[in-house]
């Protein structure tokens, strides 16, 4: 019998499985794919944008604090990452 099921094409529930997952992921990775375009879109369009004076005045108040040896002092994550953006349009 499972040979007639062969033929006929029939699936198992682990083909239809691994199917399914190979689709999402694929939809996934589009979406993905399409959410980096369009971040890097945005930043090129930033690239040429210059500081404001607040953006100015936190780059002047956290470049300081990235050489700190202690870990008290050093910035957060979120200002290293927001230091990190702004550091490329420093000088346009």
């Amino acid at each position: 019998m499972a040979k007639t099921e062969e033929k006929l094409g029939a699936k198992s529930k682990v083909e239809i499985e691994t199917e399914a997952d190979k689709a999402r992921k694929a939809k996934v990775d589009a979406a993905n794919r399409k959410k980096i375009k369009e971040e890097a879109d945005k930043v090129a369009a930033a690239a040429q944008t210059p500081l404001n004076e607040e953006e100015k005045a936190f780059i002047a108040r956290v470049g300081p604090m990235m050489n700190e040896g202690r870990a008290a002092r050093q910035p957060s994550s979120a200002e290293i990452t927001r230091y990190s953006q702004l550091i490329p349009r420093k000088d346009v």
